[in-house]
């Protein structure tokens, strides 16, 4: 509500401003450090449609009183609390000059009442925790938000080399490496790479995996040779260390089955 000057005593109503005031310092210098020019605009519209929202009364039944929007949360959900803040504090100036809701003694008092706490104890207490909290949609959400399958692929001249992949197994019905493998074509396509190698089966043989990989070529099958220089050893030896595998013929060892 609006106070009126009768209601305050001076020491009070100075009190008000300087806290009022500091609120607004603090606002100001916190625009400042976010330099969003492109914000003032939209403080302007909005702050034309909370007054004129504001100057809509309404009877409150049984007590001889009438109320009004008070927009200082709306604000703060729209443009943050400190913008929201500042943008109050022009409205109930206006209103205080122009039309009589309360007078200039008061107004710290009334800033403190419906700006502060409608834009900083509403934001925080109320909006922002509303904005943060779980919700069974956005939990389905979050299980659809994640990385499920990834690729390492080489590039060289024209080519591309299908490296390395790995897939969550619990995924394996979407056929995520499927779908990744024909992204990857599709994006050296559009970049110009004319062939992608995608290797063969584990030993040269024909296992599950050399017909996974057939069933992206309807040619020939091409020879390739498998280079077996290693080039950082440090990391290779970390790399078998990690997947636990003995001493072997395979190359290379981390991949061994």
């Amino acid at each position: 509500m609006h106070m009126a000057d009768a209601l305050l005593a001076p020491a009070v109503a100075g009190t008000m401003y300087v806290l009022s005031g500091t609120a607004a310092g603090l606002s100001v210098r916190e625009l400042r450090k976010e330099n969003a020019p492109e914000k003032l605009p939209v403080m302007a519209v909005t702050s034309a449609l909370v007054f004129a929202g504001q100057m809509i009364n309404y009877t409150i039944p049984g007590t001889g009183s009438s109320g009004h929007l008070c927009g200082g949360m709306l604000l703060s959900a729209l443009l943050g609390p400190h913008a929201g803040f500042l943008s109050m504090i022009v409205i109930l100036t206006i209103q205080c000059l122009f039309f009589a809701d309360g007078g200039l003694m008061a107004l710290g008092a009334n800033v403190w009442n419906m700006a502060v706490y409608g834009c900083f104890l509403g934001y925080y207490l109320i909006w922002r925790p509303i904005m943060q909290g779980a919700s069974p949609a956005k939990d389905r959400a979050n299980t659809r938000v994640r990385i499920i399958a990834a690729s390492i692929i080489l590039s060289a001249g024209c080519r591309l080399n299908y490296h390395l992949s790995g897939s969550m197994r619990e995924y394996n019905s979407f056929a995520p490496s499927n779908l990744l493998l024909y992204k990857v074509a599709l994006w050296g396509c559009e970049n110009g790479y004319k062939t992608l190698y995608l290797g063969g089966g584990v030993g040269s043989a024909e296992d599950s995996l050399l017909k996974f990989k057939k069933a992206f070529y309807r040619g020939d099958l091409k020879r390739y040779y498998i280079g077996k220089r290693i080039f950082d050893q440090t990391r290779y030896d970390e790399l078998v260390a990690l997947r636990g595998f003995p001493e072997g013929s395979f190359f290379p060892r981390y991949r061994s089955l």
